[in-house]
């Protein structure tokens, strides 16, 4: 990252992408996940084309950077309650859910058509 932008996760379900100079809102991603009760971690995935973020539904959501278009997202296990964090490590996404779960998903060009993370793999 340049540090040319920041990403802020609201709590009206939005994400806003800022420019650090000027504070220009230059992108407000919506759509696949819910943010309005807890601090909800967003993050860009390790290529910076994706927005990565986690969901009170309990689901971890994906959106093009550029067209701001919800490309995916992955339910996390049943009773896990909300998607808290999510931090991109090289070809792997790594959440952490209410009920202190720690999800481990990989990317997978073959399922995911080469755009997220695929399955999670849980550890607890």
């Amino acid at each position: 990252s340049d540090s040319r932008y920041l990403l802020l996760g609201m709590l009206d379900s939005g994400i806003r992408l800022i420019e650090t100079q000027t504070g220009r809102v230059v992108k407000d991603y919506k759509g696949k996940h819910v943010n309005r009760s807890y601090k909800v971690y967003c993050t860009f995935d390790g290529s910076e084309n994706l927005v990565l973020t986690g969901s009170e539904a309990g689901n971890m959501a994906w959106y093009d950077v550029a067209d701001d278009d919800s490309t995916g997202s992955a339910s996390a296990p049943a009773n896990s309650g909300a998607v808290l964090c999510v931090r991109a490590y090289e070809s792997q996404v790594l959440a952490t859910t209410q009920s202190g779960e720690i999800l481990v998903y990989h990317s997978d060009s073959q399922e995911s058509g080469g755009v997220g993370p695929a399955k999670p793999n849980v550890s607890n």
